[in-house]
């Protein structure tokens, strides 16, 4: 500190210091670091043991500890060997924790809130003791929505309902198991269409509630998309509880087990944001399950294709098991031995001479591609599909009205045929369904209309500085006359003198053009 009488600094920490909390909570949790069941928050420290014989030798070492440093306690203020205590705003109970029967009481006493003030003041309350309260963010939704901005303050029979509801839900008895790094941990997880919600528990008790109300936009997602963004949400919220210790995780979203299993690669045919979800969960160590909801039932899963074609089908896209697009192997099978050019095509694969026939060179750039197996030929694991299937692939991997580069990436999966990628963008080019919403490269540049009369349109602009001079040209669009006018500047007022005496000549003309600058 500089001060009239030199340069000082402080022995001790004073008050009023904006850091002053934060310095002394790195200090104190130096000192009573490494001794476990110890927290120290700011002057505040809670020494928990399973029996009295533990307490006290950790009861011991921080007193040790805090003497080592010349740091006192307040006795009159501490209490010990307490099987409860209050310790921020919580009630610990053995192994339990509770919310604050204070708090509880004051929610149970609070009356209807009469303006937006009140209404905080109560959610505010409300939401400490969140944790208790399962679903908190959909009971709250109706109460959160006179909250807005614009929005008037009308409490109704919906806002009552809720109000009553979180009330009851929220009592003295409600309580969680503390958490024990030594016990299993299970991570349930859900997703309605309005809020997320997930448990966190160990050994069948409740350690954690926890609730999310959806934003507009992701109100939008669709049901799988909801239902991972449940889990990813739930497992960032119980990141301290998760980071580098096994769990379980819990979906009643049976896909969500094979997009986000560990021990299974990543489908290509999900969204963008469901694969940047894979990845962020990839940090943690969980087994996926999926447990049967009677609230939520999907068929997402039929819409997911594998990554290899099973003995019986090959299906193509995002399709229904029941779709007519779907392409049986004996199909498949019958059409490669009815088509001649396939039947050339197998045998010169198996006699290993491509090059002997002129039409199949464009299959000769691949040739140590291609086997035969059972009557199909593939490509690698893809499909050789032939000419007379090619259609119907085309038909059905479009059936939903994909663009050109999403056909590709689905058909690519699983078939191959030369020039495959043309064939896809002629027929996408050709549906009568998609064209009339291609966007198309409209160019907006075009001349000027001819005008009918002289001096009907009439453009304005400047050249120069030439010489330090600058011209002033006026030109008639129907007769190309010109006019020049030579001036010193390019302001405004010479603009305005040289167009009155101008139009005073010639009449004042119906449209005047120019190039917006900042003198015309």
């Amino acid at each position: 500190m500089s001060t009239p009488f030199g340069m000082f600094a402080f022995n001790k920490l004073p008050f009023g210091v904006k850091t002053a909390p934060a310095i002394f909570q790195r200090y104190i949790s130096q000192v009573l670091q490494g001794i476990p069941g110890v927290i120290a928050y700011v002057d505040d420290i809670l020494i928990c043991g399973k029996g009295v014989e533990q307490l006290a030798v950790r009861e011991t070492e921080v007193l040790h500890r805090l003497n080592q440093q010349g740091l006192k306690i307040n006795t009159a203020k501490s209490e010990f060997r307490k099987t409860s205590i209050k310790f921020l705003g919580y009630l610990l109970e053995g192994d339990q924790l509770k919310p604050d029967p204070a708090k509880v009481k004051a929610i149970q006493d609070m009356t209807p809130p009469q303006n937006v003030g009140e209404l905080e003041s109560f959610l505010g309350l409300v939401n400490f003791s969140g944790k208790f309260i399962r679903n908190l963010a959909a009971l709250t939704k109706p109460l959160n929505r006179l909250r807005k901005k614009n929005e008037d303050f009308v409490w109704t029979k919906e806002c009552q309902i809720a109000f009553d509801k979180i009330k009851v839900t929220l009592s003295d008895q409600s309580s969680l198991q503390i958490f024990d790094p030594e016990k299993p941990i299970e991570l349930e997880c859900d997703s309605s269409q309005r809020a997320l919600g997930g448990v966190l528990t160990q050994s069948g008790q409740v350690v954690l509630y926890m609730s999310k109300t959806l934003s507009d936009a992701e109100t939008k997602y669709s049901q799988i998309e909801r239902e991972g963004l449940a889990l990813v949400w739930c497992i960032q919220r119980c990141h301290r509880f998760l980071d580098g210790r096994r769990f379980t995780l819990i979906t009643d979203h049976r896909p969500l087990t094979y997009i986000f299993a560990p021990d299974k690669q990543l489908p290509t045919r999900v969204s963008a944001r469901l694969q940047r979800w894979a990845i962020i969960l990839a940090a943690y160590d969980f087994d996926i399950q999926c447990r049967p909801s009677k609230l939520m039932l999907s068929d997402a899963l039929s819409r997911l294709v594998p990554a290899k074609p099973n003995a019986q089908t090959a299906s193509i896209g995002l399709l229904e098991a029941d779709n007519p697009g779907v392409i049986q192997l004996d199909r498949i099978a019958h059409a490669t031995r009815e088509d001649p050019e396939f039947r050339c095509l197998g045998a010169a694969i198996i006699n290993n001479n491509l090059f002997d026939d002129p039409h199949l060179l464009s299959y000769s750039k691949v040739q140590d591609e291609l086997t035969v197996n059972d009557g199909i030929i593939y490509r690698m694991n893809r499909i050789v599909l032939p000419r007379v299937l090619r259609e119907s692939a085309l038909a059905a991997v479009h059936s939903t009205h994909l663009g050109v580069e999403k056909s590709k990436s689905i058909l690519r999966e699983q078939f191959w045929w030369p020039q495959m990628d043309r064939d896809i963008a002629d027929y996408i080019g050709r549906c009568n369904v998609c064209n009339p919403y291609k966007p198309r490269n409209k160019n907006f540049r075009h001349s000027w209309p001819e005008p009918d009369n002289p001096w009907e349109r009439v453009h304005i602009d400047f050249a120069g500085p030439i010489e330090g001079k600058y011209l002033l040209i006026i030109v008639d669009a129907h007769s190309s006359y010109p006019e020049v006018f030579i001036t010193s500047d390019m302001k405004a007022d010479t603009v305005i003198s040289r167009l009155r005496r101008l139009f005073s000549q010639q009449g004042v003309p119906k449209c005047l053009v120019s190039d917006n600058g900042p003198v015309l």
